[in-house]
């Protein structure tokens, strides 16, 4: 079938701005509200960052996330710190999270931490535009656990019935860590009054040889005097067989 799988969530969040707590000093933080097959009633969903130091040529910084209800509560936090340099920079972040269910039928319970870091070659063609990016990544609670399975894992179950299901768990969606090395190129199109000053379209092409897979993807940001309105488009296809893929749209509205 040409349609094997759809999934879904929606978040709906206050941004707080800028808090002074006693003792932590000034935090950013948000919270809202969030949907999805996890959470198909509702969740709390929380964020903090604190911005620990901010200097011409580096930032340092740590945040906190977690999303629950009075069913489940799943949390994850990093430190992040990158480096500018003259035309690129260089970031590191290292992730650790956790999540469980109150009650057997609310998902499963997980911990995973790991790290994302690489260097970006910034101002090259066309026009200064484009941008090179190599490191190692990591999805921790990105896709989370509410998403459709990896392109290339339908192969691997038709292609090994032999194999015990654990093994397969194992491999599954790619892991909830998603790690793998990786290489980007993208290019910032540029789209003038037809989507505010800070508005423009960004295409990337991404390898990604851990999981043999090509992430296509095109974000879209139109600026306004109301606020500002993201569109994205990402397109992860199977490089052992195209005919396979996995589809993600995304859409987020600020309000200014």
């Amino acid at each position: 079938p040409l349609l094997t799988a759809v999934a879904g969530r929606g978040s709906y969040i206050a941004d707080f701005g800028v808090i002074d707590l006693p003792t932590v000093g000034e935090v950013r933080a948000r919270a809202g509200l969030r949907y999805s097959s996890l959470f198909p009633r509702g969740a709390l969903e929380l964020g903090v960052r604190k911005e620990l130091r901010r200097q011409q040529n580096y930032e340092l910084s740590v945040g906190a996330q977690t999303a629950g209800d009075d069913r489940r509560l799943d949390f994850v936090g990093d430190f992040a710190v990158v480096k500018f340099f003259k035309g690129a920079k260089a970031f590191y972040r290292f992730l650790f999270g956790f999540g469980w269910p109150f009650d057997g039928n609310s998902g499963p319970s997980w911990d995973e931490m790991g790290s994302a870091l690489g260097v970006t070659q910034q101002n090259l063609p066309p026009y200064g535009r484009g941008a090179l990016t190599i490191g190692w990544r990591t999805g921790l609670f990105s896709s989370g656990l509410e998403t459709v399975a990896h392109p290339n894992l339908i192969r691997e179950r038709s292609s090994n019935k032999g194999v015990s299901s654990g093994i397969l768990r194992k491999r599954s969606p790619v892991d909830l860590l998603d790690s793998t090395p990786y290489a980007a190129y993208g290019v910032d199109v540029p789209l003038g009054a037809l989507v505010g000053a800070g508005g423009g379209v960004h295409v990337s092409c991404t390898v990604l040889p851990e999981h043999g897979v090509l992430e296509h993807e095109v974000q879209l940001k139109i600026d306004d005097a109301q606020g500002a309105t993201s569109l994205s488009l990402v397109l992860e296809q199977s490089m052992q067989d195209p005919r396979r893929a996995r589809l993600r749209f995304g859409a987020s509205y600020a309000r200014g």
